[in-house]
């Protein structure tokens, strides 16, 4: 069973990882599971789970911001092997096609790699070996992201633990802890190399080319 416990609107936090907000408005419902009825009156465990739930609050906030980087990458890079430099059309493309809530990010992963598929790796910046760990990682930042986005904290009354439990396939719960969410953020950083690769080779075909005459290989 699960209990959602509110409080009056006041700070979160700061709480971990060098957050120093600390007189933010912040919403006031969290959600706790296997709570004794003891425990549901004891108001300095309920501050300590409470801690515990703002804490993956802000891990939240941290892995989507990550994900918004690397897509905005994405969209970069998409705009130049698309449009080139033309500001005009950049803003068109990006107005009637990548904005868009249809424009999910997969819909980019497979705009990426439907035109490196067809037309090769532009100026060769980058090798198989990469471009096949650049996909998958972007899959699964992406799938990390939509965890955190749609998925459910409750903060465990046993030991303080967090659950992420959100829909795969079929309901699933992970254990959120530090370790889990720096394995997140690395993912993403170790993806933005290859995406800046992609982009600084994008950006060196001339400006106004098509893509079909660009020579995306040499």
């Amino acid at each position: 069973m699960y209990w959602a416990v509110s409080r009056e609107n006041r700070a979160c936090g700061p709480w971990d990882r060098g957050f120093t907000h600390s007189l933010m408005t912040t919403w006031t419902t969290w959600y706790a599971t296997n709570l004794s009825k003891e425990q549901q009156s004891n108001s300095v465990l309920l501050r300590k789970l409470e801690g515990a739930y703002c804490k993956a609050k802000a891990y939240r906030s941290e892995i989507i911001e990550a994900a918004l980087f690397i897509e905005s990458r994405l969209e970069m890079l998409l705009c130049r092997i698309f449009i080139g430099g033309d500001t005009d059309r950049e803003n068109l493309f990006r107005e009637l096609i990548l904005d868009p809530e249809s424009c999910t990010f997969m819909q980019k992963w497979k705009m990426l790699h439907g035109v490196i598929e067809l037309c090769g790796i532009p100026q060769n910046c980058i090798t198989d070996k990469e471009r096949s760990a650049l996909f998958t990682g972007l899959k699964d930042l992406n799938s990390a992201r939509n965890k955190f986005a749609h998925g459910y904290f409750y903060v465990d009354g046993r030991d303080e633990s967090v659950q992420l439990r959100y829909y795969e396939q079929k309901n699933k719960t992970d254990l959120l802890n530090e370790k889990a969410v720096d394995e997140i953020l690395n993912l993403a950083n170790s993806l933005n190399p290859s995406m800046q690769k992609l982009i600084d080779a994008a950006w060196a075909i001339p400006r106004g080319d098509a893509i079909k005459v660009r020579g995306l290989t040499d």
